[in-house]
């Protein structure tokens, strides 16, 4: 026989695990964001947007303050790929940016 105590700690346990996906998986999210706006700022830089800094410095001054290391940043003509990794929980973002039309 199931009883009230047993139910509530399936229930519980249940709980913290639907938490803890959904958790990992916004984390997935705003790392992505982060790698997206990084390279935009980087192809921004290229095309002379941004004067001062190099397209990597720029990606590397998007992601650092928002909790992100950036791994790569690769120029390829007017074309910058950046990929970062997320401090708190590990997950990496790949994004490439081109020059603004």
């Amino acid at each position: 026989m199931i009883t009230a105590v047993g139910a509530s700690a399936v229930l519980a346990a249940t709980a913290v695990a639907i938490s803890m996906l959904l958790a990992f998986g916004l984390a997935g999210e705003r790392v992505q964001r982060v790698a997206e706006q990084a390279a935009l700022a980087a192809a921004d830089t290229l095309a002379g947007y941004v004067p001062g800094v190099s397209p990597c410095q720029a990606a590397e001054l998007v992601a650092h303050p928002q909790g992100a290391a950036m791994t790569e940043c690769l120029i390829d003509g007017s074309n910058v790929t950046v990929r970062v990794v997320d401090h708190a929980s590990g997950r990496g973002g790949v994004a490439r940016a081109g020059p603004p039309v």
